[in-house]
């Protein structure tokens, strides 16, 4: 009974961690899609020309 209740202290806890987390990991797949985009998108310029 008492390991359930540490258990949910703990999640309550570590649930923002992880969102935190999550964000940043999210925000960097973006930014490195956004990135790779760039560069794509150069080279085609640079093809198209």
């Amino acid at each position: 009974m008492g390991t359930t209740l540490i258990i949910k202290k703990n999640l309550f806890f570590y649930k923002p961690i992880f969102c935190i987390l999550y964000a940043g990991n999210f925000l960097k797949l973006a930014q490195n899609l956004k990135e790779f985009l760039h560069d794509h998108s150069l080279e085609i310029l640079n093809q198209m020309q």
